[in-house]
């Protein structure tokens, strides 16, 4: 119900946040449209005053001069749209800039310059002034600043909103990334609870049938034992999801030999099915691991391996060597292979090929392995038909 909620209520951010961003889009461009009409309005204005000006000196023509035209630049300008006149050739000779009063006349000259080329850039047709007859003076002009910035103000709200609908995503991944993390984990723990019952009574059972002299007995107890001592470490693996494990460094060695002649007891199938370790490291190569959740790791691979093999019969093999300072362990099998389209998806939790099967093994993996352990596990390579290579790197320090 939560993560409803929380779904919900992301879609309705999202939703309400473009219908924010279209309102702003509509209601900006019309009025950025307007304005712009009343700018070109302006500009035409002012055109009109400096040919009448230019035409007739008289106290009408002083006033416009005083009033519109020349200003005092600490105060706004009456026309306030950025403008530059030019001669016939090309060369400004005012503008309409209201630069400060204090500037040097070649600082002036620089910023008019820049501002030219800026103004020409935006494409307006320059508006020509008749001062004497067939000889003409141009005006450049732009947009003002205040108009740029509100054109571009839907855009700047755009962006604060898709970051703030960036920050809303990030938050609910977590979330819902954090309520699984629990859900799991009171599953796990639950379930190593659960175990720990029957796998009490069954020890205890065991210890039983250790004092009967029966040869037969003797023998089935001590595969019974294996079987849990099994169930022992499976329960311990469960009680661990959720916290965080302990590292001991120690060899890894005989930790592979003993899980391979353990999963090669089980799951020979009268020889149809081999595991084997090719060990390239010494016996007494020592790294940080938890030796009951890597077990499970390479459990997990070994059971997939069987189950990707055509009428119960393939080769596992576990390759140990060590490549700049880390222990590679490569874990190949002659099954089906993997289709290339689902090789991205095999460690998402839920993803499965199988009838029956949960797709969590791959998914705990690679949590066991980089979450916990810090190292890498991926698909080294697979083809249909011919099998598949898992590889794992683990750090020696």
């Amino acid at each position: 119900m939560r993560l409803l909620f929380l779904n919900r209520f992301f879609a309705i951010i999202i939703l309400l946040g473009l219908l924010v961003v279209m309102g702003t889009l509509f209601y900006s461009n019309n009025l950025v449209t307007t304005l712009a009409r009343e700018e070109e309005s302006r500009i035409r204005l002012y055109a009109e005053v400096l040919k009448y000006i230019s035409r007739e000196e008289n106290s009408e023509t002083n006033f416009l001069f005083n009033h519109i035209i020349k200003r005092d630049s600490a105060q706004p300008p009456v026309i306030n749209v950025p403008a530059i006149i030019v001669n016939d050739k090309g060369e400004p000779i005012g503008d309409n800039l209201n630069l400060p009063d204090n500037l040097s006349s070649e600082k002036k000259k620089q910023i008019i310059l820049k501002e030219f080329q800026y103004m020409k850039s935006f494409g307006f047709e320059p508006i020509p002034i008749e001062y004497i007859k067939g000889s003409f003076n141009y005006i450049y002009y732009r947009e003002s600043d205040n108009l740029i910035k509100l054109r571009n103000y839907p855009y700047v709200t755009f962006s604060l909103l898709f970051v703030f609908i960036l920050i809303l995503f990030v938050l609910l991944y977590i979330a819902k990334r954090n309520e699984q993390n629990r859900v799991w984990a009171g599953l796990a723990k639950e379930t190593a609870h659960q175990l720990g019952t029957p796998i009490s009574g069954l020890i205890a059972w065991l210890e039983l049938l250790k004092i009967h002299e029966n040869e037969d007995i003797q023998n089935i107890t001590k595969e019974m034992e294996k079987d849990v001592q099994r169930l022992v470490k499976v329960s311990e693996r469960f009680s661990k999801i959720g916290s965080t494990p302990e590292l001991t460094v120690q060899p890894i060695a005989p930790i592979l030999q003993s899980l391979v002649f353990y999963m090669q007891s089980r799951f020979h199938n009268n020889g149809k099915i081999t595991i084997q370790l090719k060990n390239s490291i010494s016996n007494d190569l020592s790294l940080p691991f938890n030796a009951i959740l890597l077990e499970w790791v390479f459990e997990n691979l070994i059971k997939n391996a069987i189950d990707a093999f055509e009428k119960g019969i393939g080769a596992i093999t576990i390759e140990t060597k060590l490549l700049n300072q880390q222990l590679i362990l490569d874990v190949s099998d002659n099954g089906k292979g993997i289709e290339p389209k689902n090789i991205k998806y095999v460690f998402k939790p839920g993803f499965s090929t199988k009838k029956r099967g949960w797709g969590l093994g791959l998914s705990l993996a690679k949590r066991i392995i980089e979450y916990y352990h810090k190292g890498k596990i991926f698909v080294l390579r697979s083809e249909i038909g011919k099998g598949t290579t898992f590889r794992i790197i683990l750090n020696l320090s």
